[in-house]
């Protein structure tokens, strides 16, 4: 019997993305749908990205007022037709070259381009929502097959904007993120003393410069203490960390001050911190749950992360306080007592399991719209 004649190609699955969170979303989805799908991925930063990220690097309140004036359905309305018309042509294009059996989007900006390709030639779309609980409606799509949620409260949000499919599926994350590990070679593994209470700050991919307003509290204690600050792609944020290293290395011997550029590692830093200090990111929450480690959210943007800071606080998983003061106040009780820390285990642990089943419902479903 010839095995050969039994052979099937594997069909195709076309991913629309990013930078950023979504590029991120887009990896750890590829990373397990690979295995049985061949992936074609279209990536793109789109010009508005800079734009976007100057406002939320140094103006941040700034973000609210576009975000609730433009929930409009005029407004929304001439969104689509504007991205349609920018982005159709190389929709039509990337998919006439790969002939997809099914897409994922985690952009809305290429939706209603994808829409019409997968309604002319009836084939299922995937539409993953990339801001949990505070979602704009630009975000869903009516015609997609399904669109990816986190939770309960993420699909009760979206139901009230708007009549569409939905799927619960978690919070897809890269693999390394969800890997076993022992803290403290990992500690050691990054030159880093295995027995000193740790701190990451995490500023963002971009690097976000308010979370500098926490440094002034956490150089003032007594108590010995390692801090790594990832200052993602934010050049000016690196050279202020570095005088701020140099400076703490003279002056403080308990204190080390460790300056991070941007690293494909950032998973390991996450591993080895007990406490991960920054903006209240989708992806920098749920990647610290992954890694077992409590959040501590000084910061965000205001309109699209509003509702981040009540998933940290509904699920209980680290502490919410945009004040500098009186996050100051918390670190300092922190710093001289970490065990405070360990209530937070058992509900990151939870929702940790949960986000673990992302990516197997997922496949379920892609098993199910092409077969």
């Amino acid at each position: 019997m010839n095995a050969g004649k039994n052979f099937m190609p594997k069909k195709t699955i076309a991913i629309f993305t990013s930078v950023e969170g979504h590029f991120s979303i887009a990896e750890a989805i590829i990373a397990d749908i690979q295995k049985k799908y061949t992936v074609q991925l279209y990536f793109e930063r789109d010009d508005l990205f800079d734009y976007y990220v100057a406002f939320y690097k140094y103006f941040p309140a700034v973000m609210k007022v576009p975000f609730y004036l433009t929930k409009r359905k005029k407004i929304i309305s001439l969104m689509h037709q504007y991205l349609k018309k920018k982005y159709l042509e190389k929709v039509m294009s990337f998919c006439k070259k790969h002939t997809p059996d099914l897409i994922i989007s985690t952009y809305f900006m290429y939706n209603a381009s994808i829409e019409e390709y997968c309604q002319t030639h009836k084939i299922p779309f995937i539409n993953v929502i990339a801001d949990p609980y505070t979602v704009h409606p630009v975000s869903i799509s009516k015609k997609a097959s399904f669109n990816a949620m986190f939770d309960d409260q993420h699909e009760i949000n979206c139901r009230k904007m708007m009549r569409a499919s939905y799927a619960q599926t978690g919070w897809f994350l890269r693999p390394q993120f969800e890997e076993e590990y022992d803290q403290k070679k990992v500690k050691k593994e990054l030159g880093l003393d295995p027995d000193t209470l740790t701190f990451l700050i995490a500023s963002g991919s971009e690097g976000s410069s308010f979370v500098g307003t926490i440094f002034p509290s956490i150089l003032s204690s007594s108590k010995k203490l390692q801090i790594v600050i990832a200052c993602g792609n934010n050049k000016n944020l690196l050279k202020t960390v570095r005088f701020l290293s140099d400076i703490t290395e003279k002056l403080r011997d308990q204190i080390v001050v460790i300056p991070l550029p941007f690293t494909e590692k950032i998973h390991l830093y996450m591993q080895a911190a007990d406490l991960v200090i920054g903006k209240a990111g989708p992806n920098t929450i749920f990647e610290s749950v992954a890694t077992h480690t409590p959040f501590f959210a000084i910061t965000h943007i205001p309109g699209q992360e509003d509702g981040n800071l009540n998933i940290i606080k509904n699920y209980n998983i680290g502490l919410v306080q945009e004040n500098p003061f009186k996050a100051a106040r918390l670190l300092k009780k922190i710093m001289e007592d970490p065990t405070q820390l360990d209530k937070f285990s058992q509900p990151i642990q939870k929702l940790a399991d949960h986000n673990m089943q992302a990516k197997k419902i997922l496949l379920q479903e892609i098993d199910k719209l092409l077969n």
